[in-house]
Formats: structure tokens, sequence, C-alpha cells
């Protein structure tokens, strides 16, 4: 199984100069790795419902829903792992990337 946890970290020393936001500069984050099951597994939107509102208008999204099985705040599995830090890069969205991040959090990485 892979879980995924969201953090959203706000640097308190600096001022936000990209894009629309104002404030101070926040950098999200998402964590995937190899979970363990622990009967409360909750299945986490493979994509914000803004985004499924944008897709949908142009697709079928049902295969990549059946497809993404990544699940919230799972337990870690026991073990040392190698890290992989993917940036998807200004101007993208982080859910555009969840089948690499899943395969490889299903292959020993977080």
């Amino acid at each position: 199984m892979v879980g995924t946890r969201y953090i959203d970290f706000v640097d308190e020393n600096r001022n936000e100069v990209l894009g629309k936001r104002n404030g101070k500069r926040r950098v999200a984050i998402r964590f995937y790795y190899p979970g363990v099951e622990t009967g409360k597994a909750v299945l986490c939107d493979g994509l914000t419902s803004r985004k499924k509102k944008w897709y949908g208008r142009k697709s079928d999204l049902s295969l990549y829903e059946k497809r993404i099985r990544i699940y919230k705040d799972l337990e870690v599995v026991d073990g040392s792992f190698s890290l992989i830090l993917f940036s998807h890069g200004y101007g993208g969205y982080v859910e555009q990337n969840n089948d690499l991040c899943q395969y490889l959090a299903n292959h020993g990485y977080i």
C-alpha cells in the first residue's frame, strides 16, 4: 500500500514574490511512502475537486480513479528507504505525478 501525507510549510522570514499569492512564502509538500494497512485506511482523492471538475469536462476519470490507490496518513513500513525529491515545477500541480509517485513508493522509495 502507498501512504501519503501533506504538509504545508510557511517561511515567516520570506515574503511571497511569485504568482498571485500575498503573504509569507509557502511550500506545500506531499510525501508518498510504503505504508502499512491498519484497517483504518482512507483512500486519498487522486485529484482535488477543482482538478476533477476541469478534467471531467475533457475525459472520463473512472480509469484514473481505479488506478490511483493512495491512502491518507498510513503508518510507514519499518525499514530504510531511499528518498527521492521531486518537484513538479512552477505552474504544475501536486497531483499531476500521482502515478509516478505511487509507483516509486510501491518499489521502496519515499
